[in-house]
């Protein structure tokens, strides 16, 4: 590597300065002293034959054994040979080729030598390749013999080369230390590889099963994968290489050939094919400094030659520094635990190569670290890098005693050796170079992920210079100079704490500490062997003991430096007050850094304690904490966890801990939501709620500034919203990307989905994962068998069938999240240009709002802007308050509650949308803070001059805003917005009640029942408006708010003037239900009354609730009801049992199963199905239109209707008093319709009604009225009750309908179906029977009669 500082000199230190400042800091921590110092004096003591067959029965234990093989004596040949290559049994062949491979793989690599030595010659004077013996049948003794080939050849050109593995014992040359290397096992074995390099490399050119078989380490892998899963691919053969690129790969095998050690540097040589490979340096931006950079980042063995052989010499320098590491760490381990009785690593040569893995500082140090981050940054020569190892594991242990850990003795180092390094380049052997500002920018973008990783680019310069504030005698706290040199009372906190290039240090070492955790780990993890796990939990349980102190810092980092700055600026007028707060800050910092230290020692030596004692679930517990931020730090905790994850029925209803969800209750209530609103209708009214929030947007502020006469605002307003068709253009592109994503993966768009409807996949589900894993190891199958059905359960609610109708909706909400960050966007260019005085123009507006539109994406290309953000969760019905997460916290305690209550969100917010557009702003408490109660009165209202900073600031906080330059405009449009709301819900009211009036509207019904049963089955619909010139009419229910007020005051009008009570009589149950039907019937509260139902006994509640979620269990439950309501969207007659309930959402069973069909509802007036068109046509419109359309009701129902008649009663029983099963109800309320004599007699009893006229006198508030209906109305609305004046008696109107229903039916009954009729007379004998036992006391002739 090669390394440059740059810069300018006037910017540092002096070195003289720089000098002194190191040392200082070195001496502070005492690192280099008291590591370095206790060097190699010590001598290596020799452990005894005995303790090392301790030993090596200690590691033998540990090891294992492996299975035999089965099969192997199986005669499968009967007429074969006892030996050879067609014997009897498996095991005699394989035998016999096993005894000859590896004489066989010589043969072949001296047939492929002379092959490769004549090729050039053999071509032209056509001389023969000398053929090869054919492939053996023997799994084994084909990686033998291909093994063979490449080992036994290159044994025999090693011993020329042997002589290198004691030249540094022979050279008598550096410390002591270096000369024993010599006699190191280790050392000595790593000497004989480099030899091996060179020879291995020339036999892989010629042995021809490399090129067109594998090589060796491809061999390797395919034979033994388990145990040499750990070679990179790029050194292995894959299948589909080409020959000469399976001889570039054996080149470089060499140098892996049977070590996982220091050979990768060795190994950019063989990469190159042997050419030179020119190192990557840092250049000094000031020539003087390049020997103080060279000293940075070189170590002793750095211009030593090891070897001529630059493979040899790289690995044999690696191995030198690497035992330079573990004689480090063993003299820090002599020192530290003087009466071990145990085996220490470094100390004592009996550890094996498994056993003794570490990393190894590298030579470049933090000042290399530094470039690295850099070159990982700008993805330079880089894809997936690492930072080098800053410290050596000896420092590292000795940081992490308690008082060196409070002092940061480690970054107290590092941080000197970055200001020493002062400003460098980095010059790549490419040629390519990375600048002083890259690596700069590289180091602080780290400092601000470290401390938080939401800061963003420049942020932490930003919160430094903070500090920067003039003080009141006009000196700095800080000086400019590079952050470095301090000033004053603060001068401590800022170099401890604060100097930029002590946090670069934290960076620095943290990352790459970190990088080396999940490096160490995945090696662990590959290498899958007990000697190896041991040692690297050691090396991850110090490095994260480190990490989890820094990350506890780093968590109040910013609030404690704000915080502290605030308090400095109080006491600038005090040095003494200054330093008091100095010390303070410090003391604060280091009693934090105590704190946090127990629980990091506690951790790591728990996660040595479960290696030891249930190594299974270490992996797991990693997992966890690591998940939970460090809350889960130990077996007991994770078990618990674990217990409530993996719980179904006892976490169904009440769940103790719904901070701990279950996996499969999660999941199965996802399936259920996709079933649900799998109908094709759903998206449909999706896309028309948000098209009438769109349109809201617009009109509500345009009507609002119209209203204030704020003619900016409506410019604003107008200019955000012209040219729509660029807008809409935009919009389905992205909602076309947007459901392309979520039908491929919906867990990636989790964030802009409906909250009601996310898939939610569980954080957790790694570690839960390998938790069940351990727990199958242990014979505990119950937590793989849950995690089985979790992952079950989310593949169905990952399928893009399944979930249609939801993928839909989220495509819908991209829709209008594009249009209204277009809107977004062009509202901030606007604001631009007429802040800047430039001409506001179509062109001109739309080229910057697409510029600044393009901002709004992140990296999965989804819109990710607050505002946007806000404005479309509130069209989705989606945002978050305090009554949501009131009642989101409920459900999650009562999980049950959420089959009752699935959309809690979307129902909260109902209310709130329906609140912003109430009647002069009743209940519009935005609309009251902004405007106040009379804000629609012209002059009455509040200005914007009312308001302070602070209270615009809430109120664009609120909705996503921003403060900056144009918060005035943007708070005025929010203004605008709240006051044309309100302006057209007032208008909305006013509009109903004149339709009312008229009598071509319908709100939600009747508060009573029984009495909006009968409506229903007259064929009344609630939310119509009459088309004018038709007989039709149309639901306005796709209004949203607007509709739901316009029902609102036709339920006022409608349920306070009845024919049957006074407008005073009832009041809480009518206005309940006004409430109820307006806001309620689409909130939450809607299955209150439901729930209350089934909590009370109610039999029928219940089988209710148990069919609508037996429907929803199974797939597409919307859409088959869909479906049935297409084919027949007649009401149905059903008994109420749950089987009934389930068929009713299932009509479209009817044409394959007619017989159980459920009976339809006729109309006893004219016959006809109740709610079912005739036209296919206008069926499928009703289905799928957000507006349906239907007949008017006839004037004989009509009339019913307003007279309160209820006659279903009647048709519950026969004229014999015998109660009717469903189907004999439909039948023969289908004769009655079709014979019309009772709708003949309603016609003459409604003629003569209308001719009653008041002759009475006390009464002058009735005189003139005419007509039975609008005599009992007027008395109604001047107070006469119903119990005064019973509606069923006045004038013997209701006696004569009941007299002629009760004679329409009993004509009706004598023509019914002869078995119909039959099953009716029975049912009536059997009643008179019951009756006349009763009256002779004869109760078991009663209860025997009742149970025939």
């Amino acid at each position: 590597m090669t390394y440059t500082p740059t810069g300018d000199s006037d910017q540092y230190l002096s070195p003289e300065e720089l000098d002194a400042q190191q040392q200082e800091l070195i001496n502070e921590s005492e690192l280099a002293n008291e590591v370095q110092s206790i060097d190699d004096q010590i001598p290596v003591e020799e452990t005894g034959e005995t303790d090392s067959k301790t030993f090596q029965d200690r590691r033998d234990a540990r090891k294992g054994d492996y299975s035999r093989s089965e099969g192997l004596f199986k005669v499968d040949n009967p007429e074969g040979t006892l030996v050879g290559p067609n014997a009897s049994t498996p095991f005699a062949r394989d035998l016999y080729e096993v005894t000859g491979a590896p004489a066989q793989g010589v043969v072949d690599t001296i047939t492929d030598t002379f092959n490769f030595a004549t090729g050039a010659i053999r071509k032209p004077f056509k001389i023969p390749e000398v053929p090869k013996v054919g492939k053996y049948e023997s799994d084994v003794a084909t990686a033998l013999r291909s093994i063979s080939g490449l080992v036994i050849p290159s044994m025999g050109f090693k011993s020329m080369l042997v002589k290198g593995a004691t030249k540094l014992q022979v050279a008598k040359f550096g410390p002591q230390w270096l000369q024993r290397l010599g006699n190191k096992k280790s050392f000595q074995w790593f000497s004989k590889f480099g030899a091996d390099v060179g020879t291995s490399t020339a036999v892989d050119y010629v042995a021809e099963q490399n090129q067109t078989d594998d090589n060796l380490v491809a061999t390797l892998k395919d034979f033994w994968p388990r145990t040499y899963q750990f070679i990179p691919d790029v050194w292995a053969t894959g299948d589909g290489d080409s020959p000469d690129i399976k001889r570039s790969k054996n080149v470089n095998e060499g140098a892996v050939f049977g070590t996982v050690g220091h050979i990768l540097e060795g190994m950019a040589f063989l990469f190159k094919a042997g050419r030179s490979v020119k190192k990557a340096a840092l250049i000094a931006s000031d020539v003087n400094h390049q020997q103080r950079l060279k000293e940075l980042t070189s170590d002793e063995f750095t211009d030593i030659k090891f070897s001529d052989n630059p493979i040899e010499d790289s690995i044999m320098r690696n191995t030198a520094r690497r035992e330079k590491e573990l004689d480090n760490l063993g003299t820090y381990l002599k020192v530290t635990n003087p009466d071990s009785k145990e085996p220490l690593l470094g100390v004592h040569d009996v550890f094996d190569v498994k056993e003794s893995g570490l990393i190894s500082k590298s030579p470049d140090g933090v000042i290399g670290a530094a470039a690295d981050a850099a070159q990982i940054a700008n993805n330079v020569q880089s894809s997936y890098g690492r930072l080098g190892s800053v410290i050596t594991n000896a420092a590292l242990k000795y940081g992490l005693d308690i008082t060196k850990r409070t002092d940061e003795v480690i970054i107290k180092n590092l941080a000197a050796q970055i200001k020493a390094g002062g400003k460098y380049s980095k010059k790549l052997g490419t040629g390519e170079v990375l600048t002083q500002k890259q690596i700069a920018e590289a180091g602080e973008r780290l400092t601000e992920i470290l401390i938080d990783p939401r800061m963003q680019p420049g942020a932490m310069y930003k919160l430094l210079d903070e500090f920067k504030n003039t003080m009141s005698d006009g000196s700095k706290i800080i000086d400019d100079v590079a952050y470095a040199g301090t000033m004053g009372a603060m001068k401590d906190y800022y170099k401890q704490i604060l100097d930029m290039d002590v946090l670069k240090a934290k960076a620095y070492l943290t990352t790459s500490l970190a990088g080396q955790i999940s490096d160490i780990a995945e090696g662990a993890r590959l290498m899958d062997d007990s000697l190896v796990v041991n040692q690297a939990i050691d090396q991850i349980a110090d490095r994260i003991e480190y990490l989890m102190v820094e990350k506890g810092l780093n968590a109040a980092f910013s609030g404690r430096t704000l915080r502290n700055k605030r308090l400095w600026e109080t006491a600038k007028s005090s040095k003494k007050a200054q330093k008091a707060l100095n010390e303070q800050a410090l003391l604060e910092h280091k009693n934090a850094i105590e704190e946090l230290i127990p629980d990091a020692k506690n951790w790591s030596n728990t996660m040595r304690r479960v290696a030891k004692e249930n190594p299974d679930f270490l992996k797991p517990l990693m997992m966890a904490n690591e998940f939970a931020d460090g809350n889960i730090d130990s077996l007991y905790k994770m078990n618990k966890v674990a217990q409530n994850k993996f719980a179904t029925l006892s976490k169904a209803f009440i769940d103790a801990n719904p901070d701990m969800p279950s996996l499969v209750n999660k999941q199965f209530m996802s399936t259920i939501f996709n079933n649900t609103l799998s109908a094709i209708a759903t998206p449909i009214r999706a896309l028309v709620g948000n098209a009438g929030g769109l349109s809201s947007n617009f009109v509500s502020p345009m009507v609002g500034s119209l209203m204030s006469g704020d003619l900016a605002t409506m410019k604003r307003v107008w200019w955000g919203h012209h040219s729509m068709s660029d807008t809409l253009s935009r919009a389905y592109k992205h909602m076309g990307l947007v459901y392309r994503k979520a039908a491929t993966d919906p867990t990636k768009l989790s964030y802009v989905m409906r909250e009601d409807i996310r898939l939610k996949i569980s954080d957790d589900i790694e570690w839960l994962t390998s938790y069940a894993q351990a727990a199958q190891k242990n014979g505990e199958d119950g937590p793989m068998a849950i995690l089985n059905l979790y992952e079950t359960l989310t593949d169905i609610a990952q399928d893009p069938t399944l979930r249609f109708g939801v993928n839909a909706m989220t495509a819908l909400d991209g829709f209008s999240r594009s249009a209204l960050g277009s809107i977004e966007a062009r509202y901030t260019a606007f604001d631009k240009m007429l802040k800047n005085g430039d001409e506001i123009t179509e062109a001109g507006i739309t080229k910057a709002s697409d510029d600044i539109y393009k901002t709004y994406f992140d990296e999965e290309g989804m819109i990710t802007n607050k505002a946007v953000e806000w404005a479309n969760s509130e069209i989705a019905l989606n945002l978050d308050n305090d009554w949501v997460d009131g009642f989101g916290a409920l459900i999650n305690k009562f999980p049950i509650a959420r089959t009752h209550f699935m959309f809690p969100r979307t129902a909260v917010n109902v209310i709130d949308i329906f609140s912003k557009y109430s009647p002069g702003g009743v209940f519009a408490r935005e609309y009251n803070q902004l405007w106040g109660p009379m804000g629609l009165i012209p002059g009455l209202g509040k200005k914007v001059e009312d308001f302070d900073i602070e209270e615009i600031a809430e109120v664009l906080s609120r909705h996503g805003q921003t403060m900056d330059e144009n918060y005035l405009a943007k708070f005025k449009t929010i203004r605008a917005t709240a006051k044309g709301r309100v302006a057209l819900g007032t208008m909305s009211t006013f509009g109903a009640l004149k339709l009312f009036r008229e009598g071509v509207i319908t709100g939600n019904g009747h508060y009573d029942k029984s009495r909006q049963r009968t409506r229903v089955k007259l064929g009344w619909k609630p939310k119509t408006i009459r088309v004018p010139g038709t007989n039709l009419e149309a639901s306005y229910e796709f209004l949203g708010p607007i509709g739901d007020w316009l029902a609102f005051t036709v339920d006022v009008a409608d349920n306070f003037d009845l024919a049957s009570s006074a407008w005073t009589e009832q009041m809480f149950q009518k206005l309940s239900f006004i409430f109820a039907a307006s806001m309620v019937n689409k909130s939450v509260l809607s299955n209150v009354e439901p729930l209350n139902d089934i909590l009370q006994g109610d039999v029928k509640a219940l089988n209710r609730w148990g069919a609508s979620m037996g429907n929803n269990m199974f797939p597409l439950g919307g859409f088959r009801n869909e479906i049935g309501r297409v084919m027949n969207p007649a009401l149905r007659d059903i008994k109420g049992e749950m089987i009934d309930n389930w068929r009713n959402r299932n009509n479209w069973l009817d044409a394959f199963d007619p017989e159980r069909s459920l009976p339809e509802l006729y109309d006893p007036i004219d016959g006809g199905k109740v709610g079912y068109p005739e036209s296919f046509w206008t069926r499928a419109w009703n289905a799928y239109s957000p507006i349906k359309v239907s007949e008017t009701m006839s004037p004989e129902k009509q009339w019913l209707m307003e007279a309160e008649y209820n006659y279903s009663p009647q048709v519950a029983t026969s004229t014999g008093g015998a109660e009717l099963e469903n189907h004999e109800r439909s039948a023969l309320s289908a004769k009655i319709g079709e014979q019309a004599i009772f709708q003949k007699e309603i016609k003459k009893i409604i003629k003569d009604a209308d001719k009653i006229t008041y002759r009475g006198r006390e009464y002058p508030f009735l005189k003139g009225k005419v007509g039975f209906i609008e005599i009992l109305k007027t008395a109604r609305s001047y107070g006469v009750s119903g119990e005064d004046l019973e509606i069923s008696d006045f004038a013997q109107i209701y006696t004569r309908l009941d007299r002629a229903f009760v004679k329409a039916k009993k004509i009706a009954e004598s023509s019914l179906d002869p078995k119909i009729l039959a099953g009716i007379k029975a049912k009536e004998i059997k009643k008179k029977e019951i009756i006349e036992a009763a009256k002779q006391g004869d109760i078991d002739g009663v209860l025997k009669i009742a149970n025939e």
